[in-house]
């Protein structure tokens, strides 16, 4: 404070701190994991605060301190089908980071009936970029796959073998979807004779 006659006058100094934020890369897979951004200070001895406006985000370093830092933090797997924003606020300043939506993944058709004789049978796994993974649960015996794990889309042939016993019915999961497949029995039954007299 300065005094001048009867007059007092305050006088208030900005403390000279500024900041930057930085990171390597702003974009998130869908999946999550860890991942982390620079604190740049003016000074060693300005002090800083994060804040985080987000879901599935945990900062796993000190959310505040002074000087130069590394704030890490891990997200959550992001389940919806549209990217969402994570943004951080240090001291006013705000970084954003994006995380991708989950992959997409159709599978066509749901349900196969089959014959008793077996078949060959198609599936069309169609996914929403080349680099959406996916894989086939089965256990059911009589059903082979071409193949039982990829990335994008793809046709995947069953081969279901023949079936000489009762009707039968299995399921598998492709992606997360159940797909059923009904088999009809190979049961025969042949009557001799034909046709008997009785007197």
């Amino acid at each position: 404070t300065v005094t001048v006659g009867n007059q007092t006058h305050t006088i208030t100094q900005a403390d000279g701190c500024s900041l930057e934020l930085s990171a390597a890369n702003l974009n998130i897979p869908a999946e999550g994991g860890e991942f982390s951004f620079d604190i740049v200070a003016s000074a060693s001895g300005c002090p800083w605060s994060v804040s985080v406006d987000g879901d599935g985000v945990s900062i796993t370093s000190a959310s505040s301190g002074t000087g130069n830092a590394l704030v890490t933090f891990t997200v959550a797997e992001n389940e919806a089908s549209s990217p969402r924003s994570i943004v951080f606020t240090v001291n006013g300043e705000s970084i954003t980071f994006t995380q991708a939506a989950a992959c997409q993944i159709t599978v066509s058709p749901l349900a196969f009936t089959v014959p008793a004789a077996g078949d060959e049978l198609v599936i069309e796994i169609t996914a929403e970029t080349e680099d959406c993974a996916w894989s086939i649960d089965s256990s059911v015996a009589w059903l082979t796959f071409s193949e039982l794990s990829g990335e994008g889309s793809a046709s995947v042939t069953v081969t279901a073998a023949a079936n000489d016993g009762n009707d039968r019915e299995g399921s598998v999961t492709i992606a997360g979807q159940t797909v059923t497949f009904s088999q009809e029995s190979g049961c025969g039954f042949t009557l001799s004779p034909t046709s008997e007299s009785f007197d």
